[in-house]
């Protein structure tokens, strides 16, 4: 992993341990979760009678805080209450290597940021039918939030259907066996480390809509070795020259863009395209 894909997490989870330490010092039993049921780790609201499925404790114990098949249940009984699971929280499943599948509940409404980042041995995504909040569109392995058309989540087996209209924030970010993608011209926008660390990623093939970017979306992608647009006006990617450019440096120098025939002199004047040393458009 990188320090600019881990800044964010860092952070997150140095606040995270603080807070734990100082509570532990008050409770003994404080935990970073508030009970196992079955193979997941659960938040609980009282007051509403809802449960949040979270991680384990840390980066390092969260490794194994998952692993194979995990289906997440509609509701789960504690102590002879029933509470219905609504939320996949912040980094809940985060680095969970082992873990192969995940199922999704109709009753979950809100899924946290980074919360399926370095899944690596994910191979499928799947979201009960009666989920009113997301889908995983026609069984394409993926996590899509129906009202906004956002793909929240995807693994190496993910195909992007044309009903996504965004990539969100870190949706494949340590995708392990994806070598290559297929943004539609349905994406309007690609979210910031959308692709980070999909180190198996050889090929990329953007449609002929040119869609926005955030920051650092293909950073660490080294083994990149192909990139396809079909766009003839291209616009200026943003971030160039910084740390938060599209594509990392070895990118830009090492592998083929292969541009529409007769747009090699254009992609040459933009900003950002204009990077890689090998454009192919003749």
């Amino acid at each position: 992993m990188t320090k600019a894909v881990n800044k964010e997490i860092v952070r997150y989870l140095q606040r995270t341990v603080v807070l734990a330490v100082l509570l532990l010092a008050l409770s003994p039993d404080v935990m970073a979760y508030d009970v196992r049921i079955g193979a997941v780790y659960y938040n609980l609201n009282q007051a509403q009678k809802e449960a949040e499925v979270t991680y384990l404790h840390s980066d390092t114990a969260n490794r194994a805080a998952y692993s194979g098949a995990v289906s997440i249940p509609k509701t789960v009984v504690y102590k002879g209450q029933t509470y219905r699971v609504t939320k996949i929280g912040d980094y809940a499943f985060y680095n969970c290597c082992d873990m192969t599948s995940i199922h999704i509940p109709g009753s979950v409404r809100e899924i946290g940021k980074i919360a399926l980042a370095y899944c690596y041995g994910l191979t499928s995504i799947t979201v009960d039918t009666d989920n009113t909040v997301y889908n995983c569109g026609e069984t394409c392995n993926a996590i899509i939030e129906t009202a906004t058309g956002r793909l929240v989540a995807g693994c190496a087996y993910t195909y992007i259907p044309r009903q996504v209209t965004s990539i969100g924030d870190y949706a494949f970010c340590g995708c392990m066996g994806m070598a290559s993608v297929n943004i539609p011209n349905s994406v309007t926008s690609i979210g910031k480390f959308a692709f980070a660390d999909c180190r198996d990623l050889a090929e990329v093939i953007f449609s002929d809509r040119q869609a926005t970017f955030g920051e650092s979306v293909f950073i660490n992608c080294k083994r990149l070795s192909t990139v396809v647009t079909l766009i003839k006006t291209p616009a200026d990617l943003p971030y160039s020259g910084t740390p938060g450019a599209i594509f990392p440096d070895e990118v830009y120098k090492s592998a083929t863009l292969y541009v529409p025939k007769g747009t090699k002199q254009l992609y040459r004047s933009r900003e950002g395209w204009t990077l890689f040393e090998h454009i192919d458009g003749d």
